[in-house]
C-alpha cells in the first residue's frame, strides 16, 4: 500500500483543504511560517520552486503570490491536482505553474530547483529518510528544503484520537460511515483550536481514519537523513537559538545540524501539547519520553492495522502511564489530560460506552514540525 495516495484515489479525495474565505489571514499565517523557517519573502521573486505533495494547492496560493519564475507541482494525486489547477487558475502568475502527475518517489527531472517544499507527505512513508533525501535531491547548491517531521511526542494526543477512533469503528464500514460516527465525537476537540483552518470533516478523515502504515520522521532523524549534504537553517516551531559568536562559526566549528540536535531533545517535552512551554529538561529525561511516545505509536499502528488484538491494548495503556508518569514533572496539566484519556478508555473497554472527555478534549500536541535546510555549495 503506497501511503496517502491509494487512500486518496481509492476514495476520490483530497482532504487537505484550508479554509481561506480570509486571503490576508492565510497569506499572514504562510508569511509567519516562512519567517521561522529563515524564508524573507523577496528572496522568492524570481525564483525556482517545486512542491512535492501539494495536495489541492492552498499553500502554494502564497507561493505564487511572492513572484517565482516557476512553480512545479508534483503529486500521485489526481483528484488534488485537478483541485490545485481550478484554486490556482484565477491566479495573477498561473501561466507559470506546472502541474505534474506522478509519484514524488519516482519524479526525475536534470533541472535543479533554489527551493523544494515537501509539506505533511514524508513522515509515514515506508522509508522517511530514503524518501527525504530524493526530495531533497532536486535543490541547486545553496539551495533551500522545506520538510516536515512527525515524532511520537508530538503526535501522542492525536495517536490517542487515532486508537480511540479504531475502537469505535469497523473496518468494514465506509469511510463516510466512518465519518458520521466520528464527527460527533471529535469535533468538539477540533473546536477548541482557535487557529484551525481545516474543515472538520478533513481533518479527521486525514488523521484519524486514513490508515498510516509507515515510519515516523522525527526533527533528529530528518537532520540525521540529510547530514551529509544540507545544514539546517530554520524551524517551525523556532525551537533552537544559536549563542555562538559568530567568527567562531568555520570549518569543522559550523556544527549547524549538532546545534539543532541539542536544541531538539532539550525542548522535546513542550511538543507534547501545544498549550504549554516550559523549560529546558535533561537530553536523557526527554529521549525515554521519546522512546516511550514512538512505542504507543506503532503499538496503536499495530492494533489498527494488524488485528485489534487486546493485548496490545493493555500495553499502550502501561506505556501511556510510564510517560504520564515523566510528564508529571515536566507538563503537569497535560499529565492530567492524559488520565482524562486513561480514564475514558478504560471505561470503554469495560462497558461498551464512551464516557464524556473532561481534560483531554483539549489537549492537542504540536503534531509536525517544519525544518528548512541549505544546500551546502
Amino acid at each position: 500500500m503506497k501511503p496517502f495516495v491509494d487512500f486518496y484515489r481509492h476514495n476520490g479525495i483530497s482532504p487537505v483543504s484550508q479554509d481561506i474565505s480570509d486571503r490576508q489571514r492565510h497569506s499572514d499565517r504562510r508569511e509567519a511560517l516562512y519567517r521561522h523557517l529563515g524564508l524573507v519573502p523577496a528572496w522568492l521573486v524570481g525564483r525556482r520552486v517545486i512542491e512535492f505533495g501539494p495536495g489541492s494547492g492552498y499553500n502554494a496560493l502564497y507561493t505564487l503570490s511572492l513572484g517565482p519564475a516557476k512553480l512545479v507541482l508534483v503529486d500521485g494525486n489526481p483528484f488534488g491536482l485537478k483541485a490545485a489547477r481550478t484554486l490556482l487558475g484565477p491566479e495573477e502568475g498561473a501561466a507559470r505553474v506546472e502541474y505534474i502527475e506522478e509519484m514524488v518517489e519516482e519524479f526525475e527531472r536534470q533541472e535543479r530547483y533554489d527551493l523544494v517544499l515537501c509539506e505533511g507527505t514524508i513522515p509515514f512513508q515506508l522509508d522517511p529518510p530514503a524518501f527525504l533525501r530524493r526530495v531533497a535531491g532536486h535543490a541547486g547548491a545553496g539551495g533551500v528544503v522545506v520538510t516536515t517531521c512527525v515524532d511520537g511526542v508530538s503526535m501522542l494526543a492525536e495517536t490517542l484520537r487515532r486508537l480511540l477512533a479504531t475502537l469505535l469503528t469497523s473496518p468494514e464500514q465506509t469511510v463516510a460511515e466512518k465519518l458520521a460516527v466520528l464527527m460527533p465525537v471529535f469535533s468538539p476537540h477540533l473546536a477548541t483550536l482557535k487557529g484551525m483552518s481545516r474543515p472538520h470533516e478533513d481533518w479527521i478523515l486525514d488523521q484519524l481514519v486514513q490508515p498510516l502504515v509507515g515510519r515516523l520522521l522525527s526533527i533528529d532523524d530528518a537532520i540525521a537523513a540529510l547530514d551529509s549534504g544540507f545544514d539546517v537553517h530554520g524551524a517551525s516551531p523556532h525551537f533552537f537559538t544559536d549563542w555562538r559568536w559568530y567568527k567562531d562559526i568555520h570549518g569543522s566549528q559550523r556544527a549547524y545540524n549538532d546545534a539543532a540536535r541539542g536544541a531538539y531533545y532539550r525542548n522535546l517535552h513542550n511538543l507534547l501539547d501545544y498549550r504549554f512551554v516550559g523549560d529546558p529538561r535533561p537530553v536523557d529525561e526527554n529521549r525515554r519520553l521519546l522512546a516511550l511516545g514512538d512505542e504507543i505509536f506503532y503499538l496503536v499502528q499495530r492494533y489498527a492495522n494488524e488485528g485489534r488484538d487486546q493485548r496490545i491494548l493493555d500495553a499502550v495503556q502501561s506505556r501511556l502511564s510510564d510517560l504520564v508518569r515523566i510528564c508529571r514533572a515536566a507538563v503537569p496539566r497535560t499529565a492530567e489530560a492524559f488520565d482524562d484519556f486513561q480514564r475514558v478508555l478504560r471505561a470503554y473497554r469495560a462497558t461498551g460506552r464512551l464516557a464524556t472527555f473532561e481534560a483531554f478534549s483539549a489537549c492537542f500536541g504540536r503534531g509536525q514540525q517544519y525544518l528548512s535546510f541549505i544546500h551546502r555549495a
